[in-house]
């Protein structure tokens, strides 16, 4: 196991910033370093033999930068950032020419895309060298632990909704994968796995070894091959929201379909609603 180092730094930095930072600002940071101790001594572990102080590294969503400091002060190397704060990962391309990265990490970041890891996914091939890594961290939907600790306490399995706009750079999880979705994801991506794990790493859990895949988070380790051609993982969309966004006879289909209904229901008021909806979204 490696000797990982710099979290009794950001410990005695976060510790120093108290004094000069609100509480509100500064307890949140000290708890999610401690919380996630365990993750990031974890992914020092994962990562071993795979940087040097020779590799080309970018970090996706680094933000807070704590796994950034770790990595950097445990393996000697200089690690680049960007997050959603400088660019849409979903809409907008990664300002980094072709092939230029050895090594690029997701460390808790597919679960926050709102609506399609797809682009992000595509770009980060690009950016790769040939037969370079993405390395990925992301909550498990499988951990027994978390769905067990759900039920007990009654704690909706569902995350929050977020009181802030669009551009909010937000903590919601919109999408958490198991390890047969997250393996299909990135495989029809162009990534050969090389390593997939789970982890038991947050509260009392953390001392009880994850067995097959049901760990809390996992950990997966892939190599980019060939060329990355899929612009959208359709599999992962509601059938009938995907129908209404492509097939214009399906959305026509329906529009008739309520009319009529509205209409032997008696429904004046709402066949009017759902006649100018059509109209205003070009389905008449």
């Amino acid at each position: 196991m490696v000797k990982v180092k710099g979290i009794e730094e950001l410990e005695k930095t976060i510790a120093e910033l108290k004094e000069i930072s609100s509480p509100r600002i500064c307890a949140p940071f000290a708890d999610y370093l401690k919380c996630h101790e365990k993750r990031f001594i974890a992914t020092a572990n994962f990562l071993e033999g795979t940087i040097d102080g020779n590799s080309r590294i970018l970090e996706v969503g680094a933000m807070p930068y704590f796994l950034t400091c770790i990595l950097e002060r445990t393996f000697g190397c200089k690690i680049e950032t960007i997050g959603s704060e400088t660019c849409d990962m979903e809409k907008e391309k990664l300002p980094y020419p072709d092939e230029i990265f050895d090594l690029v990490i997701m460390a808790e970041v597919l679960e926050h895309f709102r609506s399609d890891p797809a682009f992000a996914l595509k770009e980060c091939h690009r950016i790769l060298k040939k037969d370079g890594i993405l390395f990925v961290t992301t909550p498990n939907a499988q951990s027994l632990v978390d769905a067990a600790a759900k039920v007990l306490i009654a704690r909706n399995p569902n995350s929050m909704y977020e009181s802030s706009g669009e551009h909010y750079v937000g903590f919601k999880h919109h999408h958490e994968y198991t390890l047969p979705e997250l393996r299909r994801l990135l495989e029809e991506h162009n990534f050969h796995v090389d390593r997939l794990t789970t982890k038991n790493i947050y509260g009392p859990a953390k001392h009880i070894p994850s067995f097959w895949r049901f760990g809390q988070t996992t950990m997966v380790m892939v190599r980019k091959f060939g060329e990355n051609v899929i612009t959208r993982s359709d599999w992962l969309y509601d059938p009938v929201s995907k129908l209404m966004e492509s097939d214009t006879n399906y959305a026509l289909e329906l529009g008739k379909f309520l009319t009529e209904f509205l209409k032997r229901a008696g429904r004046e008021k709402e066949i009017k609603t759902w006649k100018r909806y059509m109209k205003n979204t070009g389905r008449e």
